[in-house]
């Protein structure tokens, strides 16, 4: 371990997980740029990962805390360790192409106008998921970060999480108001409110399974995502007929495949209605009390898009 500063500032979150996890941290250990720290936040019981992050103690630094479940909370507590001059967000079941960092360490170098760039998910053994995202590189606004970012490709300037701070508790897994994700899209809505420069390119990839909406797991979850979705578009006022054609297309979805036989798909359909419906109507009744903020005005996306370069990876 060294005492100089490292480039990176990685902060891993991870609960009930050994062979993601070692699977990340190998990945870690083969990269081409070696310059980053790792705080691994651990909500398992004491001693669980104890043997396994030991031998990775020689290849990086660890700052191995514990932490009560919940991803923002784990990620809060991590925020008060950061050395590096990036930050970035890596789930425990992710892992990383070997020259990911040293390809973002070089893109943020050559445009230091740039607070932040993101990529895209892709599953080496699925070369048809993660479809929502952008082919095509450009600025990160309001209108598309939807399909310009997750939380596990998103790298910021150290300056950046100063600025924005911590991440909203009531949202992320194990949030006890049950909106299950979207924490990471409400920090990055904050950082552009705050005038931040994020860019996206596709060339930046993350690896990641694909989400199926068949898995148990995803059916189990699709409430509570759409309910953090609905969450967040009252909270920031995007407008309602935005809202509204999220609404559409779940009640669409669920006549199409009731219409076919198809129930789990129709149930599936039915969650992310309610869930969506529920989350837009629960905000005023959760514990984050910030000032709602309004939609960049036009000034700002005028000066954001006059800063907008071109990716030299592209």
């Amino acid at each position: 371990m060294t005492d100089t500063q490292p480039r990176f500032s990685l902060i891993i979150a991870t609960i009930g997980r050994t062979a993601q996890l070692l699977r990340l941290l190998e990945t870690l250990k083969r990269q081409t740029c070696q310059s980053f720290e790792i705080i691994v936040v651990d909500q398992n019981p004491p001693g669980y990962l104890d043997e396994l992050l030991a031998p990775f103690q020689a290849y990086f630094p660890i700052r191995h805390l514990t932490n009560e479940p919940g991803l923002s909370l784990a990620r809060n507590a991590a925020l008060d360790h950061i050395r590096g001059e990036f930050v970035a967000f890596p789930d425990d079941d992710c892992w990383y192409p070997v020259d990911l960092l040293e390809s973002v360490s070089k893109r943020m170098m050559a445009h230091p106008d740039w607070d932040g760039i993101t990529g895209k998910l892709v599953d080496p053994a699925d070369t048809e998921g993660f479809q929502v995202f952008h082919r095509s590189s450009g600025m990160v606004t309001l209108d598309n970060l939807w399909n310009r970012s997750t939380s596990v490709t998103l790298f910021f300037r150290r300056s950046v999480v100063e600025r924005v701070g911590k991440f909203d508790t009531d949202l992320g897994r194990g949030a006890q108001s049950g909106m299950t994700s979207a924490e990471e899209a409400e920090y990055l809505i904050r950082a552009l409110l705050l005038g931040f420069f994020i860019y996206y390119t596709p060339n930046v990839v993350v690896f990641h399974k694909t989400w199926q909406q068949s898995d148990d797991l995803e059916m189990s979850r699709v409430f509570g995502n759409r309910k953090a979705f609905g969450y967040i578009l009252r909270k920031y006022e995007f407008p309602k007929s935005f809202a509204l054609n999220k609404l559409v297309r779940s009640i669409g979805g669920m006549c199409f495949f009731a219409l076919r036989g198809n129930l789990r798909r129709t149930r599936y359909y039915c969650r992310a209605f309610l869930g969506l419906a529920n989350g837009w109507l629960s905000y005023s009744s959760c514990e984050w009390r910030e000032p709602r903020a309004s939609l960049v005005p036009r000034t700002a996306q005028v000066e954001l898009r006059s800063r907008a370069g071109t990716d030299l990876g592209r």
